[in-house]
């Protein structure tokens, strides 16, 4: 009889308890957020605000000033547009962009209470763009928030700007509704072109940093109604310390392995006339180092499988001869090489820090060896010989008669 009991005490507290943990603690009204798409960060100009302008606040503790800008969705104003009406509208904008001068973000972040009823919230966050003004001090400073709070995600992604990072969330898109979603959908075109970076968010960042290794990060540039996303910025010691053009940026891509898609174009000796464009359909990049007494190699062997996706010369009569596709698969290397070297060497002399993951390569195979230059390595990698080996393989040649 007991035992009944127990048992039908231990079930009505099962009944119960549902009852006490449904809900959440911490809810609120989805209406009630402010939910934040895009943030912006630039270093703040010397002039001199009043009490009387919204974006200044009394300042407690001395450091570097920056502009911090969030934007806001204007969910109503969304909702408004017409059927078959993309973009912004013409009479007001679909988001709010506000502006606060601070030392740190997170003084900002709680600043920007004082301008609007919606409390910022950061769980949708798309983008983070930096000024290259910014960028040339200690990013890891600037980011810190971002990494520490746990609202925010590590899919965010960053960029980098050489104009005014608020700027770019000013954008007014043709298509999307603001230019924080626009910024971070354009990354997704990276298996239609490998000048843009696409593995450029939180998480990757964090890890970069936190293993003190160089890294490089999108740049953007923007108009009135525009953004486009290619090259990137290069960091060492989580500053920023120059640029690679978008040339640059996709054999950096092909160097780490990390170039979904994209194009390759050249001409045939005699031929300058007639460009061919070739199309990425594949690739496998190997990077193995070789070390011999003091002295380190790397041998990079790369291999792309890829497909013909035009010729500029009329009747190309060649479409179907082994020979001369052969040819092309020699011509296509031989370029390959050139510009994969080309980009190493420029690295080397004038930055001089690993973005291409050699040191990953070296904790991999030799851990030995990396942990006796881990310390110096950036000296080590200026010296460091990488011998390039590039196979392709051309197999398909479109719809051709």
């Amino acid at each position: 009889m007991q035992r009944k009991r127990r048992t039908y005490k231990i079930a009505l507290i099962i009944l119960i308890l549902p009852l006490h943990l449904c809900g959440c603690w911490d809810y609120m009204d989805v209406e009630e957020r402010g939910y934040v798409l895009g943030v912006a960060i630039d270093k703040s100009e010397e002039v001199i605000l009043n009490d009387n302008n919204p974006e200044y606040m009394p300042l407690e503790a001395t450091g570097e000033v920056y502009d911090f800008t969030i934007q806001i969705p204007v969910i109503s104003r969304s909702q408004s547009k017409p059927y078959g009406q993309s973009g912004a509208s013409a009479e007001k904008p679909r988001h709010w962009n506000l502006t606060i001068r601070a030392t740190t973000f997170f003084e900002a972040n709680r600043q920007y209470a004082t301008r609007t009823d919606y409390p910022p919230f950061y769980s949708h966050l798309q983008a983070i763009v930096l000024s290259e003004d910014a960028a040339k001090g200690d990013i890891g400073k600037l980011l810190d928030m971002f990494l520490r709070d746990p609202e925010m995600r590590r899919r965010t992604k960053v960029f980098i700007t050489p104009g005014k990072a608020k700027d770019v969330l000013e954008v007014i898109p043709k298509i999307d509704d603001y230019a924080s979603q626009y910024l971070a959908k354009i990354t997704r075109n990276a298996y239609k072109t490998s000048r843009l970076l696409h593995r450029t968010d939180l998480g990757k960042l964090s890890e970069a940093m936190h293993a003190k290794s160089s890294f490089v990060l999108p740049r953007v540039i923007a108009t009135e109604d525009e953004i486009k996303d290619a090259g990137c910025a290069v960091f060492d010691n989580n500053k920023m310390v120059g640029w690679l053009d978008e040339i640059k940026t996709k054999y950096l891509k092909w160097i780490s392995g990390y170039a979904k898609g994209g194009i390759v174009t050249l001409n045939m000796p005699g031929k300058e006339q007639y460009p061919i464009v070739l199309e990425l359909r594949k690739l496998k990049t190997k990077q193995k180092p070789v070390v011999s007494g003091d002295s380190i190699s790397m041998n990079l062997d790369i291999k792309a499988v890829m497909n013909i996706g035009e010729v500029s010369e009329v009747g190309f009569a060649h479409a179907e001869d082994d020979e001369y596709i052969h040819e092309l698969e020699i011509v296509a290397e031989d370029l390959i090489k050139r510009q994969i070297e080309s980009t190493i060497d420029f690295v080397k002399e004038k930055y001089g820090c690993d973005v291409f993951f050699f040191g990953r390569s070296m904790r991999r195979y030799e851990p030995e060896t990396w942990e006796k230059v881990k310390d110096n390595w950036n000296e080590v990698f200026q010296n460091v010989k990488v011998n390039v080996n590039v196979m392709v393989q051309i197999k398909q040649l479109g719809l051709i008669k």
